[in-house]
């Protein structure tokens, strides 16, 4: 995203430190009277919530606009970080899909500790089960 930062001479440096906390590459910096104009690229998903914090650090005197500007590939750490959190909540999302599958098995096969031959035989003995389920 291309960003446009207008912040007071006072709050210069924070607001930068900012923009490079946040992965920016700044631009250009033009003075005014009132205060310095920062330009920056940004990736958006680090733009998120940033006017509260660009208030925080020029106490509501700074403010900044937008626009989208282009794309560019993801870096390594961010990619194989996403990458690892989709992986567990897919993990996550197996396991209780796995929970679901026993709670129903054992709605449908459990019978009271003294089971009969028939039950037996047809696979709802909830030991039988729980080791089938392990082993898998």
């Amino acid at each position: 995203m291309k960003v446009d930062v207008f912040a007071p001479e006072d709050n210069v440096g924070d607001v930068i430190g900012d923009l490079n906390r946040r992965r920016g590459m700044i631009k250009d910096q033009d003075s005014t009277p009132t205060g310095i104009r920062i330009k920056a690229d940004v990736p958006l998903a680090e733009m998120f919530g940033y006017i509260g914090h660009l208030r925080t650090i020029t106490s509501g005197r700074g403010q900044f606009s937008m626009e989208f500007s282009h794309y560019l590939p993801c870096p390594a750490s961010v990619s194989e970080k996403v990458i690892v959190e989709e992986k567990e909540r897919r993990a996550a999302k197996a396991n209780e899909s796995y929970k679901a599958q026993d709670q129903a098995l054992v709605g449908l096969c459990w019978r009271p500790p003294a089971m009969d031959v028939v039950g037996f035989l047809s696979g709802c003995n909830p030991e039988m089960r729980l080791h089938w389920v392990g082993s898998s």
